[in-house]
């Protein structure tokens, strides 16, 4: 691909936040404007699969990630449901943002396939959290949260059941 070249100037704040931008493998200015331009381009063109759809959504995740460890080690603390959130969250986002396959003749199967694909993602998360709420020896910030959230979730777990046995008979 040809390349053209571009002077540009900016101001001196935009200057030092592009200084301290973390962009995997740019270093300097232009790799990193470059790299800029395409994760723009594919946000505006949008993701064309479930897994591009989450490496966007990983990207945009990154710093706020990094800063919650940066806190953690400062603090001495770790959250397994905070790592859990932040692997899970991409997959769930990255369905949710690609949708359904726009491709698919049959547009019944395409939304079929993509519930089934949320679903998929979103009971994946709700049972790390249930694992999560099965061990005395997590490690969260607060030991007594996933505790009392758990005891609401089995309770909607014997509400299902017992509806399910009065349809069965």
């Amino acid at each position: 691909m040809k390349s053209t070249s571009l002077s540009v100037r900016v101001d001196d704040e935009d200057a030092a936040y592009l200084a301290r931008m973390h962009i995997d493998g740019a270093r300097t200015p232009s790799e990193k404007l470059r790299a800029l331009l395409r994760v723009e381009r594919k946000r505006q063109e949008g993701a064309r699969d479930a897994v591009e759809a989450a490496d966007m959504f990983r990207d945009l995740l990154q710093p706020t990630r990094r800063r919650i460890r940066k806190l953690e080690s400062e603090a001495g603390a770790r959250s397994d449901l905070v790592k859990k959130l932040y692997d899970r969250l991409p997959e769930i986002g990255g369905v949710a943002l690609a949708g359904p396959i726009q491709d698919e003749a049959d547009k019944s199967q395409a939304l079929k396939e993509f519930e089934t694909a949320t679903i998929g993602e979103l009971f994946d998360f709700v049972q790390d959290l249930i694992e999560l709420g099965m061990s005395p020896e997590n490690r969260v910030y607060d030991t007594k949260i996933i505790e009392k959230r758990i005891e609401a979730l089995l309770k909607y777990f014997e509400v299902i059941k017992f509806s399910r046995q009065q349809r069965e008979g």
